[in-house]
């Protein structure tokens, strides 16, 4: 529980969910089914995390986005 201390509820998601993507290579419905999301859902998230600059641009071109991110440093590793 340490590791979540400070941290947002929205910032532990994006981290599960761009971790998970890491591990299905990119695969989005693998990706949605491990989560227990909907593809829809996930790529909604995805567009959000995009339009607010939290998608830094190796991410978003593994991911297939049109875009990369400006803030570097919010992106999981």
């Amino acid at each position: 529980a340490a590791g979540f201390l400070g941290r947002t509820i929205a910032d532990v998601e994006r981290e599960m969910i761009l971790g998970t993507l890491a591990h299905t290579h990119g695969r989005k419905a693998e990706a949605a089914a491990l989560l227990g999301v909907t593809s829809r859902t996930l790529l909604n998230k995805l567009n959000l995390y995009e339009s607010e600059g939290r998608i830094d641009e190796a991410t978003a071109r593994a991911l297939g986005r049109r875009t990369a991110a400006r803030d570097l440093s919010e992106i999981v590793r």
